[in-house]
């Protein structure tokens, strides 16, 4: 039984080293696929643009390789030219047949002949090209429809200063994403209107819409009362196809000047601290539906503080002006006086609310 065992055991020693010797001598894979049957043919499903004439190919065709190989291919890429020049494509594969799906405007150039061929990949990198096939690649490329207008609308009448103009474009080529870009037009004069902005990109969501301000026409722009303005949007795809709408038209109505003031610090009628310097921070409300607006048509607004000791026109003076925000400061003041002030809006066309039977408002300083 022992001498059994022994025997088994040594049995055992010998397969187990008989195996490691058949791996330590196994071959390495050398041996290339075999790749052959280049063909082209239109894309499945096809694009309304695309078509085979000839040699030439217009937009987006199926490269179709048999492959095989004793291990397995791994890959199947097409080349341009040269192999130092491979495409990895979208592929398809059914047995030994490899589809890939190729749509030439997204890397080539218009008009120019190319070699193609396919390559083919095994497990240990060896590889294996088929010979080429020579077409002239040519852009299947329509002109982009016309942006449509989404604001303002055509002849529209407006109250403020800047507004946005927006647009939506489209394109008929639904192959490849074709990137459009937009150059707008705008100025007062339809027949000469001035390239405000180039190459706008449109959002993604919703797709190809943009805008543009009236603001960025150039620095410190604002539009003038009583004046009609004209534009036009030039849509472009990414083979600088174009094309152009219309010069649209909106005019900005008359003029309203700013916004009459409210106190707000001192509250009307308060009496206040001086403090060291005997300077104080005087702060005003806008007007209008909103206390923060300063001016209905969304002009700029300039204030003046007037100031003085006598509650009329004549008993004040102007003690600050060119203010941008609504709040400024006054020095000079004395404890125990009683003052009277007012703040008076200007526009950026120089228009400034009546004045008349305008009431002061009042505070005081406490004596020291």
């Amino acid at each position: 039984m022992k001498k059994a065992s022994i025997t088994l055991v040594v049995l055992a020693s010998l397969v187990f080293v008989g195996s490691f010797l058949m791996l330590g001598c196994e071959k390495p894979d050398v041996t290339a696929p075999t790749i052959s049957g280049l063909t082209v043919k239109l894309a499945s499903p096809p694009n309304k643009n695309s078509k085979i004439v000839g040699k030439t190919i217009y937009g987006a065709v199926d490269v179709v390789v048999t492959a095989t190989d004793d291990v397995g291919v791994t890959k199947v890429s097409l080349f341009v030219n040269d192999t130092t020049n491979i495409i990895d494509l979208p592929c398809k594969i059914s047995g030994d047949t490899y589809t890939l799906f190729w749509d030439t405007q997204t890397a080539l150039k218009d008009s120019v002949t190319y070699s193609i061929g396919a390559i083919a990949y095994d497990k240990a990198g060896n590889s294996a090209k088929t010979a080429t096939l020579t077409y002239l690649i040519r852009i299947p490329n329509e002109t982009p429809a016309e942006a449509t207008i989404l604001t303002p609308k055509d002849n529209e009448k407006i109250k403020v200063a800047a507004i946005n103009i927006q647009w939506q474009g489209s394109d008929p080529d639904t192959l490849i994403d074709q990137q459009l870009k937009y150059d707008l037009y705008f100025g007062t004069n339809k027949a000469n209107l001035k390239l405000a902005e180039k190459n706008i990109k449109g959002s993604s969501n919703p797709k190809d819409t943009a805008r543009w301000s009236t603001s960025l026409f150039k620095k410190d722009f604002y539009l003038k009362p009583n004046t009609t303005y004209y534009w036009k949007v030039v849509t472009k795809d990414r083979f600088n196809k174009k094309s152009e709408t219309k010069a649209y038209s909106f005019s900005r109505e008359a003029n309203e000047p700013p916004y009459s003031c409210s106190p707000y610090f001192p509250a009307e009628g308060a009496t206040i601290t001086l403090p060291a310097g005997d300077s104080i921070k005087l702060v005003w409300n806008g007007g209008g539906a909103q206390s923060n607006k300063s001016d209905p048509n969304d002009d700029p607004v300039e204030y003046r503080i007037y100031l003085g000791t006598d509650s009329t026109w004549n008993g004040v003076s102007v003690k600050a002006s060119g203010i941008t925000v609504r709040a400024g400061y006054v020095k000079g003041l004395a404890p125990g006086k009683t003052y009277y002030w007012r703040v008076v809006g200007e526009d950026h066309w120089k228009a400034v609310p009546d004045t008349t039977g305008w009431k002061f408002w009042k505070f005081s300083t406490a004596p020291r």
